[in-house]
């Protein structure tokens, strides 16, 4: 189950990055906004699903839905 819709993630994505340009010092910011980016390069709608040996499994990601 993601805890964000994908766009949520780009959302405070592009608020880390407005304020890594406006004043907020980068090493607080920099490997978080590198964590949400992967998070979004990452995201899956689980909408490919099949039944697995304990739960509904994702087709592309394998993770249970």
């Amino acid at each position: 189950m993601n805890d964000f819709t994908k766009e949520e993630l780009i959302n405070i994505y592009n608020a880390a990055c407005y304020e890594l340009h406006h004043g907020c010092p980068p090493i607080e910011l920099e490997h978080v906004k590198d964590k949400i980016q992967s998070m979004i390069d990452n995201y899956c709608e689980h909408e490919n699903k099949q039944n697995g040996f304990l739960c509904q499994e994702c087709v592309d990601c394998g993770r249970c839905c």
